[in-house]
């Protein structure tokens, strides 16, 4: 067999790929026309005219009425009884029909067969005729009245009136009683047609009905038009035959008619290849505000366009939801060309050129006359990028159908779907677009159709329901024991982003399928909705949060509870943590101190990634910033992608869970650091028991825990200590000893530090960096004439920036509650015993403008008990700074000591 015929049987041959084959599944959609693709044969409905006459008897009093109305047009009226007496007329019939139509409130269903019953009766011409004149009635009528009060009018081009335009199935009907005649007759109708233009929505009509007469098409998309039901008329495009008429309309009609599946094709059909340069123009346009369904209707008469621009186009666009199917489609359709144009969608390291990478290797694995006889005949770079593409391993083999369970091959919803025509909850969901769901313990993946089942099954599964909603739902605890659980927390993550609006059933997927990967992101979510306005979406999400309720969700759950500024989802993330906290017996900041993960380290802190043929181990610095070393010990910038000799399961979600743990170390380790100088600061007691857990033996914290000096104070003693390599505790002079478990341990402030002591040696000695400032933290005392004073008089009058005043908040001091005028007058800093310290401000910081006043005078610092709100209460006596801890007050005068200081 020589390379033609080889090729020619992968799908039709280069030459046969030029050419334009209307696709099998559009042939019942799309409107027939006279030398278009041939429809089935053409039956008149023998029973419409006794329908219609039955119809007539019921409503004929009222239809009298109509026709009897001082408003109804003359010409119309006598012609609709010169009809009912026997006298055929064509718009006597238009305007029986309409009337009935009217009368029957656009029942579709009782006003069928009009088109029918005339062409039985007075055969195809008058029926012709009869459908353009129908373009001409509009039926009014009034709508208080208990009988039908209504008048017949001429449809003119200036009639805005909301009435009868709905012309396009008859017409339909009778275009396809048109395109079967036989050609005299044909002729014949067209030749009577000509008389029946006389409106613009007419000529429509009539252009639409005879689309071979190009001269009328030609005139219409030449004409500004300006009648309502002309304009926006389906039928309009419908008419066209060529790109030329198409780009003449553009420039006058909106495109919204292609998101009509039977439109688009009939379009297609009819223009042809002309039509791709208008459809991509429609994609670029429509790149800011997609409808995605019209989109839908776009890529698929791309896929069945030859030439490169449009295969190139579909290409191009890898990645957007709906894609991905017409690219298969149009790979079937003109194989030699995806070979040429999936080569260079595939140049790159974009998720769009892997895609293309992984259809490419498909599409060639598939047929290989191809890679045989089209191959060597591309450029260089081309047969270079399918080397690559052929040699990737990234994805992995699919499962067989039969190794999996029935839910996932052949659920009972999917036959009903195969059955039915209705859109289907799920079906919006573009599965080509969802990552692979591996399988627990093997190198394979669940099918594309059984990826579809879990998308439907999610869907429609409702704990607690009968019938498909409970099997769906017991469906999806199979697929949670089938599946890889990381897997199956990227895939539903990925399903959510894609599913628009975020319907009910997307968030309870999240419930059900999310892990780790999924708690990371939705919080980043959580954060950014309140600002658009979004607080019931937030308020959804912290209760998703606690559902997944993994160690990294609750993590996040607590950094919301702590840090979000919005008061309602922060009270909705406490009141779970109160929950959760109350289930295991501990308060909640106990509950929020040991709601650090493990994410999975070694006992020594480490995390082996293992990619198959090499590993990697994650270790962390001073501010648990995670780095990694290769097997020889070197340290590595960052971690390396996977690449063709790693295992194409093992390799790529060991690089997933280091990008991950790096995500949530870094909140982990911003948190952390702060709750750490926090305790110090406060003076914080862990039990012994409660130090080891949350410190000493936490894989994570311990990197934190042994960069500090703590100290262990039972009964008069006091020892201070470090955490040795071996989790030992270590004095200043490295020896190793051990507290009794009535000890209460802390963080060593410097203000008990002796002033002979090493410790700063010792952490020389082992490289040891501090995550923030403890042996080198200035300290601070009172001046002896300052120790019975109620006010720090050293600070009065000085004049320091309004930016070095908010600056304090991120130190712990809060702004006043705004007082008169919006004005917050002071700023206060909470210490131990429920009191503040608070320092008075003049002019004020003004809260609507801060920086408005840039400098402030201090006008007093003192101690006082203030509401939660930052107002005053009522007057107590002052306290004294000396009745204040010496770590206090050394803290409270750093910060003031900073902010009054040359370099403030």
């Amino acid at each position: 067999m020589g390379r033609s015929e080889r090729v020619r049987d992968v799908g039709g041959g280069a030459a046969g790929e030029d050419g334009f084959v209307v696709p099998e599944a559009w042939r019942e959609r799309v409107h027939l026309r006279r030398g278009g693709i041939a429809g089935p044969p053409v039956e008149i409905d023998s029973r419409a005219a006794g329908v219609i006459r039955r119809r007539l008897t019921k409503v004929r009093a009222d239809l009298d009425g109509v026709l009897d109305h001082s408003s109804s047009d003359k010409e119309m009226a006598d012609a609709a009884r010169a009809h009912l007496n026997g006298e055929p007329d064509p718009l006597g019939a238009a305007v029986v029909a309409a009337a009935i139509w009217s009368m029957s409130g656009w029942d579709e269903e009782k006003c069928e067969g009009f088109t029918d019953a005339w062409a039985e009766q007075h055969g195809l011409l008058f029926a012709a005729v009869a459908t353009a004149e129908l373009s001409r009635v509009l039926v009014l009528s009034r709508t208080k009245k208990p009988t039908f009060d209504g008048w017949v009018t001429v449809l003119g081009d200036d009639n805005s009136a909301s009435g009868f335009d709905d012309v396009e199935g008859a017409a339909r009907r009778t275009r396809e009683m048109l395109a079967a005649a036989d050609e005299a007759e044909y002729q014949e109708v067209v030749a009577a047609l000509a008389d029946h233009r006389l409106t613009q929505y007419q000529r429509v009509v009539v252009s639409y009905l005879a689309p071979t007469r190009t001269d009328w098409s030609d005139e219409l998309v030449a004409t500004t038009l300006t009648a309502r039901y002309a304009r926006r008329s389906p039928l309009l495009v419908c008419a066209l035959s060529s790109g030329e008429q198409l780009a003449l309309l553009r420039e006058r009609q909106s495109e919204a008619w292609l998101q009509i599946p039977p439109v688009a094709q009939t379009v297609a059909e009819g223009v042809g290849p002309a039509l791709v340069p208008t459809l991509v123009e429609l994609l670029d346009e429509d790149r800011e505000h997609p409808v995605l369904w019209g989109l839908h209707q776009i890529y698929g008469a791309l896929a069945a366009m030859p030439g490169d621009e449009a295969f190139g186009a579909l290409a191009s666009r890898l990645g957007r939801p709906g894609v991905h199917g017409a690219v298969l489609e149009a790979k079937k359709r003109f194989p030699v060309r995806a070979v040429r144009l999936l080569a260079d969608a595939a140049t790159g390291s974009s998720r769009r050129a892997r895609m293309a990478q992984r259809l490419l290797r498909e599409h060639l694995n598939a047929h290989p006359a191809l890679a045989e006889d089209v191959v060597p005949s591309l450029p260089n770079a081309a047969r270079k990028t399918i080397g690559m593409a052929m040699r990737a391993r990234e994805w992995v083999v699919e499962a067989a159908p039969e190794t999996l369970p029935d839910v996932l091959v052949d659920p009972p919803w999917g036959r009903e779907d195969a059955a039915g025509a209705e859109p289907a909850p799920g079906d919006e969901i573009d599965v080509h677009l969802l990552p692979q769901v591996l399988l627990r313990g093997s190198r394979r993946a669940l099918p594309l159709p059984s990826v579809r089942h879990l998308v439907r099954m999610l869907a429609v599964a409702r704990p607690g329901e009968a019938g498909h909603a409970r099997a769906a739902d017991a469906g999806v605890d199979v697929v949670k024991e089938l599946c890889e659980p990381a897997s199956l927390d990227e895939f539903v993550w990925a399903l959510f982003r894609q599913s628009a609006e975020a319907p009910a059933w997307a968030l309870a997927a999240l419930k059900r399928l999310g892990g780790e990967e999924t708690a990371r992101e939705l919080t980043h979510l959580i954060r950014a909705w309140p600002r658009r306005g979004h607080y019931r979406k937030a308020m959804v999400g912290v209760d998703v949060l606690a559902a997944i309720g993994n160690d990294v969700a609750l993590m996040h759950l607590s950094g919301i509870a702590q840090r979000t500024r919005h008061n309602s989802v922060k009270k909705a993330a406490w009141d779970h943590l109160h929950r959760l906290a109350g289930e295991r017996g501990l308060t909640a900041e106990q509950f929020a101190e040991r709601l650090v993960p493990g994410f999975g380290l070694e006992q020594n802190g480490s995390l082996t990634l293992d990619y198959g043929s090499r590993r990697f181990t994650a270790g962390f610095d001073e501010q648990l910033r995670p780095y990694v070393t290769d097997g020889d010990g070197k340290r590595r910038k960052n971690l390396p992608r996977p690449g063709v000799r790693d295992d194409q399961v093992l390799g790529p979600l060991a690089y997933r869970r280091f990008a991950g743990l790096k995500k949530d170390v870094r909140v982990v380790a911003a948190d952390q650091i702060r709750r750490m100088e926090r305790a110090m600061v406060s003076q914080h007691r862990w039990s012994l028991a409660e130090f080891r857990v949350t410190f000493a033996e936490h894989p994570l914290l311990w990197h934190l825990a042994r960069r500090v000096v703590w100290t262990g104070e039972y009964g008069a003693t006091r020892r201070d200590f470090r955490l040795a390599e071996d989790r030992t505790l270590a004095d200043v002079e490295d020896e190793a000893f051990a507290l009794p478990r009535a000890a209460k341990i802390c963080i060593l402030h410097p203000v008990h530090l002796a002033a002979d002591h090493n410790w700063a040696e010792v952490f020389a000695d082992y490289e040891i960096l501090q995550p923030f400032a403890q042996l080198e933290r200035p300290v601070h005392a009172l001046a002896d004439e300052e120790r019975d004073g109620t006010d720090l008089t050293r600070f009065h009058g000085i004049t320091v920036p309004t930016g070095g005043v908010l600056g304090l908040e991120k130190r712990g001091w809060r702004r006043a509650a705004p007082q008169d005028g919006g004005v917050q007058p002071w700023i206060s800093r909470e210490i131990p015993g429920g009191l503040s310290v608070v320092a008075g401000l003049n002019p004020g910081i003004v809260v609507r403008a801060p920086y408005e006043r840039p400098e402030q005078a201090i006008t007093g610092v003192t101690v006082r008990d203030l509401s939660d709100g930052g107002r005053r209460r009522k007057k107590r006596p002052l306290r004294a700074f000396g009745d204040l801890d010496p770590v206090t007050v050394s803290e409270l005068l750093t910060d003031l000591v900073d902010l009054t200081g040359p370099g403030s």
